[in-house]
């Protein structure tokens, strides 16, 4: 099954969670959007199968939680579930390249 994610609502997403976060804000803002992109896709492309399948069902296809939980025979808590640790576990994997990194930010 070949997925696809939007990365532009990734994006908006990570954008809002990363705006909360003074010092992971000026990083994120100091990488630039491309950079970013390319950063979150590298992230997705190395999650397993269902979180790749539940992001791409949800932000590309649309899906309500119910029905990505319908096409994955899985129950919409589970549905939910997942698609929340998934989310976490690529705001964590952004905070930890981004403290690789080395930035000259204006305070």
């Amino acid at each position: 099954m070949q997925f696809k994610t939007n990365i532009d609502k990734m994006f908006d997403l990570q954008y809002s969670f990363f705006a909360s976060n003074n010092e992971m804000s000026k990083r994120f803002q100091a990488l630039g959007e491309e950079n970013i992109k390319e950063v979150l896709t590298r992230k997705i492309e190395g999650l397993n199968t269902i979180e790749k399948q539940i992001l791409s069902l949800y932000y590309v296809d649309e899906l309500t939680i119910e029905e990505v939980g319908g096409v994955l025979d899985i129950d919409s808590i589970e549905s939910i579930g997942i698609l929340i640790n998934t989310i976490r576990k690529i705001e964590y994997l952004i905070i930890e390249e981004l403290k690789t990194y080395e930035f000259k930010v204006k305070t």
